[in-house]
């Protein structure tokens, strides 16, 4: 039976992430973070899952069957092809794209709420400064 550790040396290594630094910004969290989860052993299923959804979630969850949900897929697959390998880079170049527009459209929300709030606090000093000339 794998360990989680294992489990996401694996994981890395499929997604062809050759640091561990790498492999954690593609999953949206700190290099620190998953060298805690190495240390002890123990990741986020749900987060990889979410990450990584060719994954099998019987494998992901409960180390049972093949890691891929399609592993027939890609073992016809040569890995050698340079084809295969762009068409895998790719893949990776695309899930970063998906990443960094979810973290910009939140980030643009969180700018209007900040954006809001400063605007509200704004107009509460200036209607207390105004309570205060007429006192």
């Amino acid at each position: 039976m794998l360990d989680k550790s294992e489990m996401l040396n694996q994981i890395k290594q499929h997604y062809g992430f050759e640091t561990d630094a790498k492999f954690a910004a593609f999953l949206g969290i700190r290099p620190q973070v998953f060298s805690n989860w190495k240390g002890r052993n123990t990741f986020d299923a749900e987060l990889v899952y979410r990450r990584c959804p060719e994954l099998n979630p019987a494998w992901l969850l409960c180390q049972e069957g093949d890691m891929l949900a399609e592993p027939h897929q890609k073992a016809e697959e040569p890995k050698e092809d340079p084809t295969y390998l762009l068409q895998k880079e790719v893949k990776v170049l695309e899930k970063h794209l998906l990443l960094l527009k979810e973290s910009h459209k939140s980030l643009e929300e969180s700018e209007a709420f900040f954006l809001n709030a400063i605007k509200s606090i704004k107009t509460q000093i200036e209607e207390k400064r105004e309570l205060l000339k007429n006192a």
